[in-house]
């Protein structure tokens, strides 16, 4: 009898160490979310935060750069999808990376103000954002995942920078007013065609800047040997009298 239960104490004293040891090890690595204020955030395990989600009502929102002293440097998935009162957001120079799914489906949101910090844009992140009009692509950004702005259809004019390399599949389905960017960008011009995506290949403020240099410099030599040859016609009449 005794021995039967010696076995099963130390059955039920095994039993007990490996489950203070989950405990343990879940406790040392489970990302906690915190709420300070009305941001949802997590601590990474590199020392950043990401933002995963927002609890108040605000329409016009500005995400700080730092929280509880840690850099924001990700809009963690599903962030912001569905928050039908967001209008407009204004992210900060600190991030590179917004998830997948971030901001489906907020129905409200017209303007999206991305840092030059910005390298990737998710899938899906502003799928069926329908009343998106105003986003304006950084230098910086290098990724589009697939249908990242599906059904924005609200959305007219949209510059693809010429560092992007990857334009995810259906990255712009159903956006029909759509007006796509891309004469310095091979990728998006291929993606124009692929998808009958109109596009806009007018000349960049600097090309622009550059011919009417070259045209007013040409203008002005022009007028001044114009000049030159009545200012000689001129002195031989005068000569000739």
């Amino acid at each position: 009898m005794k021995t039967n239960f010696r076995k099963i104490a130390e059955k039920v004293g095994i039993i007990v160490a490996l489950a203070a040891v989950a405990v343990l090890v879940f406790l040392l690595t489970h990302k906690e979310k915190y709420v300070p204020g009305e941001f949802v955030y997590t601590e990474t395990s590199d020392g950043y935060i990401t933002v995963d989600g927002y609890t108040g009502e605000s329409a016009t929102l500005i995400v700080p750069s730092e929280i509880d002293g840690f850099t924001v440097n990700c809009i963690g998935s599903n962030a912001f999808a569905y928050k039908n009162t967001l209008e407009k957001i204004i992210l900060p120079e600190t991030v590179k990376k917004i998830d997948k799914n971030a901001f489906y489906g907020s129905k409200k949101l017209e303007t999206v103000v991305f840092p030059e910090s910005l390298e990737e844009i998710g899938e899906e992140a502003f799928a069926d954002c329908r009343k998106l009009r105003s986003a304006e692509l950084p230098k910086s950004l290098l990724k589009i995942g697939d249908a990242a702005f599906e059904n924005c259809t609200n959305l007219k004019n949209l510059y693809i920078p010429k560092g992007c390399k990857s334009i995810g599949a259906d990255a712009f389905m159903g956006c029909e007013n759509l007006v796509l960017d891309c004469k310095d960008n091979d990728v998006a011009r291929e993606v124009a065609e692929k998808y009958n995506i109109p596009t806009d290949f007018s000349e960049s403020s600097d090309a622009v800047m550059i011919k009417v240099v070259i045209f007013t410099v040409v203008l002005a030599l022009v007028v001044f040997l114009v000049y030159v040859f009545i200012k000689r016609r001129s002195l031989r009449r005068k000569k000739s009298e």
